[in-house]
């Protein structure tokens, strides 16, 4: 192309015989005699003119014109020109001859480079990918959930999930099932099973093994606590009127086991004869010793915690209804009642089974049944006994705190009725414990009045550091609280907090902590988005405060482990949470307030863990005491 440009040009210029003489003469003569050199203008390569005498007067070989090559020159038809397929010269590259450039040498990572018609290169299919657009280029093995054709199988393992991270595959969670090594989603392997037996996972005897593919126990050969039969089950308490406390929170129902073994509920149907007629079924597992007590309510909020929280679709009326048990086929117990006057529930307080009546024939009658006497909640006050055994029936009415009579007729009056002991009329001034005063007028002032064993200021100083408070709100209201509890300052920085999600046995996420707490003071650590704690009570907020009721906590200070909530490398489930004690205490939608004999951490994060021995329940968004360091006697 270049060459036929040149050829034009020259062309041009013989027809307008304008262009100079390329030879001048050397002497300022004619051509006449030797031709000058002339310059092949195909390639420019000097060509020797003929010898002989002149005859074209301008120095141009008359030659020319007698189809020969100019001046016995050669034809250059070979030298390289762009489209011949070969990179050379200025060129970058000719039709697919790239030489050894690529999208990367032109600065992107990956694409097809490719070659313009004027041997320039073409990046128009060269880009730059993104780690965690879902689409796998490049080096990549995998983004986002986008795995191609990757499986825990193809990585070299049997089993499990395989994620990506970092556009890298991550076999974390793959399994090898059967070499003894729990890892991964694997609850167990072999004869390694975590501690597990079957009276963990909510059997009563047994011999626990695990299950194929080791994603779960085999519990096979696991004995269940039996469904009640007739009568095994008695209904003993019912609170339809709750006092200022709303229906919805406020209304509850008591059963008792009065077998001789634990008993199963789950899959049992409670239901009533209202006009509609509704119904709840126990939908985890709910044991109940022999002789024990469960109890059943609209909400968490009810002024207890509850073994079970039904839908608060299903009500209890005031007057005219049913509790009707069903397991099964069997029908286990009913109760109906009729008008508050001949039941004996006035508002506010619950109708009550006499203690000498404890059966499903005796409970039919409304003579066995007498107005609770119990304070068990100070809002209304609300009267009852829920998750407690009955007293026998002897008054139809309360004592009303102020109403100047003897009402349930103990002789006692009021304030000097031991069941006004918690009545708002009948309670003093609470002792505050660093006032220097005897506020409540005991004659004890301060950490001396018993009122103080619980608070921070009068506990005896161990030195331990460990968990004092745990929150598993509702929605994102999550908190747990570290005590000091030692004579001097603590400075945290070496410990840190880490959570063990879904039974892992490393940390999915770990807190290092750098500061310093007072002595007898607590640190407060919170989930970012928390909405129901006051300012200033959370002193950091992190990602460790995003757990679940089945998610271990741990506290290490250095290598050591100081304290665990949980137990590390076990997923409970059926219910998803460590549970324990009567009345319940669970990890799950509940706040925990570790108890005041408690005076050093859990630091055997691998035993069984039941929560009611060294904390106490409350109900689940109970975040007044968070931050203060108090403990539950």
């Amino acid at each position: 192309m270049r060459t036929a440009a040149r050829l034009v040009t020259l062309t041009v210029c013989f027809a307008l015989a304008g262009c100079p003489d390329r030879n001048p003469p050397v002497d300022g003569g004619t051509d006449a005699g030797r031709d000058a050199p002339t310059i092949d203008v195909r390639a420019d390569v000097p060509v020797t003119g003929d010898t002989g005498p002149g005859t074209d007067g301008g120095g141009e070989d008359a030659g020319m014109n007698d189809g020969g090559t100019e001046d016995g020159g050669t034809d250059d038809a070979g030298a390289p020109f762009c489209g011949d397929g070969v990179t050379n010269g200025d060129e970058d590259c000719d039709l697919s001859d790239l030489g050894l450039d690529t999208c990367v040498t032109e600065g992107f990572n990956t694409g097809a480079l490719d070659c313009e018609d004027d041997c320039t290169f073409d990046i128009t299919a060269c880009r730059n990918f993104v780690c965690g657009d879902g689409l796998i280029e490049g080096t990549e093995m995998c983004d986002s959930t986008e795995l191609g054709k990757n499986t825990c199988g193809s990585a070299g393992f049997d089993g499990g999930t395989l994620h990506c991270l970092d556009c890298a595959l991550d076999t974390t969670d793959c399994t090898t099932c059967g070499d003894g090594t729990i890892e991964g989603t694997e609850v167990c392997d072999g004869t390694n099973l975590n501690g597990a037996t079957c009276v963990s996972q909510g059997f009563i005897s047994g011999s626990l093994t695990c299950g194929t593919g080791c994603g779960a126990y085999n519990t096979s050969a696991c004995m269940s606590p039996p469904a009640p039969t007739a009568g095994q089950i008695v209904i003993t308490e019912i609170m339809p009127n709750p006092a200022t406390i709303s229906d919805n929170d406020g209304e509850w129902f008591e059963v008792r086991n009065t077998s001789a073994g634990i008993l199963q509920l789950q899959n049992c149907v409670f239901s009533d004869n209202q006009a509609t007629p509704s119904t709840f079924t126990v939908t985890t597992s709910l044991l109940i010793p022999a002789g024990g007590y469960a109890t059943f309510a609209r909400s968490a909020l009810v002024g207890f915690t509850p073994t079970y929280v039904y839908p608060t679709a299903w009500g209890l009326a005031n007057t005219n209804d049913q509790i009707l048990l069903t397991c099964g086929t069997a029908m286990i117990d009913q109760v109906t009642y009729t008008t508050a006057a001949v039941w004996h529930f006035p508002e506010g307080t619950a109708t009550s089974l006499d203690a000498s009546s404890t059966t499903a024939a005796a409970n039919d009658s409304a003579t066995n049944w007498c107005a609770a006497t119990a304070q068990y909640e100070a809002t209304g006050p609300n009267f009852g006994t829920p998750g407690a055994a009955n007293p026998v029936c002897g008054s139809t009415s309360p004592e009303v705190c102020t109403g100047g009579l003897d009402e349930d007729g103990d002789t006692f009056i009021d304030c000097a009725d031991t069941d006004c002991a918690s009545a708002p009329a009948c309670v003093t001034a609470p002792e505050i414990c660093t006032g220097g005063i005897d506020e409540d007028g005991d004659t004890f002032i301060d950490c001396a009045d018993s009122d103080c064993a619980s608070a921070p200021a009068c506990r005896t100083r161990t030195g331990a550091l460990f968990f004092s408070e745990y929150l598993e709100g509702s929605s994102n209201n999550k908190a747990i609280e570290i005590w000091n509890d030692s004579a001097t300052a603590r400075d945290l920085t070496g410990c840190s907090v880490r959570i063990y999600s879904n039974g892992g046995t490393t940390a999915s996420t770990t807190l290092n902590l750098t500061a310093t707490v007072a002595a007898g003071d607590v640190f407060v650590i919170c989930n970012a988005v928390a909405s129901i704690f006051p300012t200033g009570t959370c002193d950091a907020t992190s990602a460790v405060a995003a757990f679940n009721g089945d998610d271990a906590l741990e506290l290490v200070c250095g290598t050591a482990t100081v304290d665990v909530i949980g137990q590390i490398g076990f997923r409970p489930t059926s219910p998803s949470a460590w549970t324990g004690g009567t009345p319940l205490v669970s990890t799950a939608e509940m706040t925990l307030r570790r108890r005041c004999t408690v005076t050093g951490g859990d630091a055997n994060g691998a035993d069984v863990f039941d929560p009611s021995i060294q904390w106490r329940g409350f109900a689940q968004d109970a975040a007044g005491d968070i931050g203060t360091g108090s403990c539950a006697p």
